[in-house]
């Protein structure tokens, strides 16, 4: 892996996941080996997937980040949506 080059970068306040992405993918310039990006949104259903969580708890879990966090519509749906299927890359082999 290829440590950063650039001077460090100062971001002032909270960071959406859409800038965090960006800065990831463009600023730190690192190769990712076709590895894509979750969402926080999406960890408690990873969790409740992988039969770490049962649903009550993978519920709680989503509303306390919702509750702490600053989503867009497009992110609170797509982690709605999302199933086993597009979660396959981050469950247990």
């Amino acid at each position: 892996m290829r440590l950063p080059t650039k001077p460090p970068l100062q971001i002032p306040g909270p960071i959406r996941d859409r800038q965090l992405s960006w800065f990831v993918l463009n600023y730190l310039d690192l190769p990712f080996f076709g590895v894509p990006f979750i969402n926080a949104l999406l960890v408690p259903k990873v969790f409740y997937l992988a039969g770490v969580m049962d649903e009550a708890e993978r519920l709680g879990a989503t509303k306390l980040l919702m509750d702490l966090g600053r989503y867009s519509r497009k992110a609170i749906e797509y982690a709605g949506d999302s199933g086993r299927q597009e979660l396959e890359f981050f469950l247990p082999v």
